[in-house]
């Protein structure tokens, strides 16, 4: 440490880097908020991202404090952290989320229309070669649907002479 690094220059030094930190941190949880919103996730993913999200936005603070003030922990820092996160929120924090949104789901699609434009002759030779296959099992569903209370009766029978055969040989 110099003489020059305990003076007001360096202190606000580290409130703008605080500051910095504190955007950096709302980017990262704008960025698992549109992971969420993409992915539609249920909570025990959602407890999975913000898990995530809070041990990267913890790492990154303690990462910015032991660099830009040798680890010294003063107020200020707290207050820079939480106006960068604010001042972003309130600026594009809806924009980038809303953007973000946009971007992927626009990617999905494209990457899905081409995955059926690559697959589409695959799927089309598969669909030709299991029809014979599918008409059969299609007309085995229907004639099990027909012979149903045939086979009710069947396993009534079965059991009646179970019934029978296990008294005769009770005896």
């Amino acid at each position: 440490m110099t003489g020059m690094d305990t003076g007001v220059t360096f202190e606000i030094r580290v409130f703008f880097l605080c500051g910095l930190c504190g955007v950096a941190c709302s980017v990262v949880y704008d960025l698992f908020r549109i992971a969420r919103r993409c992915l539609k996730t249920g909570a025990a993913a959602t407890f999975v991202l913000d898990l995530l999200f809070w041990l990267s936005s913890a790492y990154l603070t303690f990462s910015m404090v032991f660099y830009a003030n040798y680890g010294r922990v003063r107020w200020y820092e707290f207050f820079g952290l939480l106006l960068g996160g604010f001042v972003y929120f309130m600026s594009i924090s809806r924009w980038v989320t809303d953007g973000g949104v946009r971007t992927v789901n626009f990617f999905a699609a494209l990457i899905n229309k081409l995955l059926h434009l690559l697959l589409f002759p695959l799927f089309f030779v598969l669909k030709i070669l299991f029809r014979p296959i599918f008409r059969i099992h299609k007309n085995f569903l229907k004639k099990m649907r027909k012979n149903r209370l045939t086979m009710g009766h069947f396993w009534f029978k079965i059991r009646k002479r179970m019934e029978f055969y296990t008294k005769f040989l009770r005896k």
